[in-house]
This record gives C-alpha cells, structure tokens and sequence, in this order.
C-alpha cells in the first residue's frame, strides 16, 4: 500500500463513523440518499474537530474555537482563550512568590500570605481545568487523529501528565505532518 493510499485510508476512517447501523451496507434503502456519517465532536462545538485531511486552516479555527469555549464554559478559565492561540501556544507563567524577609513587617507578611493563597488557587484551578481540556481536545480528535497522537513517542507522558499545551502542538504537528510518519500510517517508514 502506498502513502497515498494510506492516507485517503486515513481520511475515509475520519468520515465513516463507528455506528455500523447507519452504513448503508446494513440500510435496507440501498439508495444514493444514504449519507456517509462524518465524525462529530461535542454538540456544543459544531463542526470544530480534528480529522485527518482537513482544510489547511484546521488547527488554527478548530483550537481558537475550542480556546474560547473552555474560556466560557470552565470556571475560571479566562486564559485558556489566550493559551490555546494557534500561533503562540502556551499559558503565561504563574511565577511562585518570594519569601518575605525576616525583618518584614506585619503588613507586608499578611501581604504576602493572601498573594501565596492567591497563587496556590490560581495553580490548582489550572490543572483543574487543563485535565478538563485535554479530556475536550482528544474527544474533539477524530480516531484516525487519536490513532496518530497515540503513536507519537511523547503521547505517554503527555496523556499521564494531561499536558494541554503538549496535546495541542503534537496535534498541530499530527495534522500538519506529511502523510507515512507515523508508525500507525506505515510501517515504511520507521527510519524516519
């Protein structure tokens, strides 16, 4: 099999669902008003998802839209708009707190005390929210996207860790990637 064929293998796997009773092989109505079923991601998420020969400008829409949803949707979420941004992946740095000196004052130790509680709350909502995102992205991977992501040498930690960030600029390479790199496209290829 050829990397062409492999990779229109790819995309007809992207556009046949898993529920073989809408195929028209099991639809007594043979005819050509039968509809292929086309993988779809959350409801609420439209048509953004992550399949395999998609149009060139997948990643950028698709990510953008899924970055505003978590931002509105999840609880304290408001930098996941800016951190899901296709050109510059990433959350800003929530930098942990200096101790105060030994001869600080009562004022400045209290101070400081509320910004330690502030940045502990800020952390914990993050990887909160980053567990949930990931679990929203990869449902938003169509299986022939999963199949490649699962493949990919950093997927194991990336999946322990619920690396967003990580998820999303393996994802961006997944789909961006010429077809034949990874092991699940061909076996061809290992020496890439």
């Amino acid at each position: 099999m050829t990397k062409g064929d492999e990779d229109r293998r790819d995309q007809e796997r992207d556009r046949d669902a898993d529920d073989s009773s809408s195929t028209p092989r099991n639809n007594i109505n043979h005819g050509s008003s039968a509809k292929p079923v086309v993988f779809q991601g959350r409801k609420d998420l439209g048509e953004h998802v992550y399949v395999l020969g998609g149009k060139k400008d997948l990643f950028s829409k698709t990510t953008t839209a899924i970055g505003e949803y978590i931002a509105a949707a999840f609880e304290d979420a408001g930098e996941f708009r800016l951190a899901f941004d296709p050109e510059n992946l990433g959350f800003e740095e929530l930098t942990e707190l200096k101790d105060p000196d030994d001869s600080a004052s009562n004022i400045v130790m209290k101070r400081w005390e509320i910004e330690l509680e502030a940045y502990k709350l800020a952390m914990k909502t993050r990887v909160s929210n980053e567990k949930k995102a990931f679990a929203l992205v990869l449902g938003q991977c169509s299986p022939a996207v999963r199949t490649r992501l699962k493949s990919a040498k950093s997927w194991a930690e990336l999946n322990q860790k619920s690396d967003i960030i990580g998820l999303l600029k393996l994802l961006q390479s997944c789909l961006h990637d010429a077809p034949g790199k990874y092991e699940s496209d061909t076996i061809v290829d290992v020496h890439d």
